[in-house]
């Protein structure tokens, strides 16, 4: 009916309706190119069902996964409909394909309005993406700096609040400040803590690996003792051993205590280590 009643009223309304009907019918592919037919409509009589092709169009390009194309239609369908109720939805839904796809200019462009625009709670969430992003760039002061506003901000996603102190405490790895490493290691545990008291165990994987890393340099100081030749300093030299041994093996047993499976079995690996590495310290001392 539609082919025969090209350009009519009631023609271009059973486009619409074969789209509708494909679409339900599960035939998504059918239901896209009919849309991409009413969506061509001209006429201010056609404005409603042009937007709702236009919407629907995202929809099935989102379920047959053809993302890039569902970011491009959400964002052309933003640019042009502002005050539309799903504005905000859109932006942050096409910002998070871009982010996927690595374009990450126009990712942060969209992060950037709906963190400035939207009155959703969840707002906030846009500068944990942020520095995300500039993490995956490499530019590690400039995410630091949107880790640590997303830190301050009002979220309410305190697993989150874990894993961004935790990317913190890893870039300034990298960027070689072992101050800030500790300090940052030592501010998860912190916080960990804290929303325990609270009532909530979050982000328990980034409190024990902060844990192992701060209780690993204890491991690697141990190591870096040797036993002198001179008899009237292995004494005391065996001794400052024994007792980072000890400390490494309180501190492990701290690390065990936030029963992650991961962490549990690199901190027995470790302390097995610690001990390997004693008893041939001791085997191999130079004989007095």
């Amino acid at each position: 009916f539609a082919e025969n009643n090209k350009g009519s009223a009631l023609g271009n309304s059973a486009y619409y309706n074969s789209a509708v009907n494909f679409e339900k019918g599960g035939n998504l592919l059918s239901a896209l190119g009919m849309y991409a037919i009413v969506v061509q409509f001209k006429g201010k009589q056609y404005q409603k069902l042009v937007r709702e092709s236009r919407k629907s169009m995202i929809q099935i390009y989102e379920r047959v996964g053809k993302y890039p194309e569902a970011a491009e239609a959400m964002e052309s369908y933003a640019n042009d409909f502002p005050t539309d109720p799903l504005y905000m939805d859109y932006i942050f839904n096409a910002a998070v394909i871009r982010e996927g796809m690595r374009y990450y200019t126009a990712a942060l462009r969209g992060y950037k309005i709906y963190l400035d625009k939207s009155k959703k709670a969840d707002r906030w969430e846009a500068l944990f993406y942020m520095g995300r992003i500039w993490q995956d760039r490499n530019k590690y002061s400039t995410a630091i700096s949107y880790f640590e506003k997303y830190m301050n901000s009002p979220t309410r996603d305190k697993a989150r609040i874990m894993e961004a102190a935790f990317r913190i405490a890893t870039m300034y790895e990298r960027l070689k400040n072992s101050k800030q490493v500790d300090e940052w290691y030592n501010k998860i545990v912190r916080i960990f803590e804290n929303f325990k008291k609270a009532g909530g165990s979050y982000g328990v994987k980034y409190a024990a690996e902060a844990k192992f890393n701060l209780v690993k340099g204890t491991y690697d100081e141990l190591r870096g003792l040797k036993i002198p030749k001179n008899p009237q300093r292995q004494g005391a030299i065996v001794q400052k051993k024994l007792a980072l041994l000890d400390r490494l093996k309180e501190g492990l047993k701290q690390v065990v205590k936030f029963d992650d499976a991961y962490q549990v079995v690199a901190a027995l690996t470790l302390q097995g280590q610690g001990l390997q590495h004693m008893s041939a310290a001791l085997y191999n001392a130079p004989a007095p």
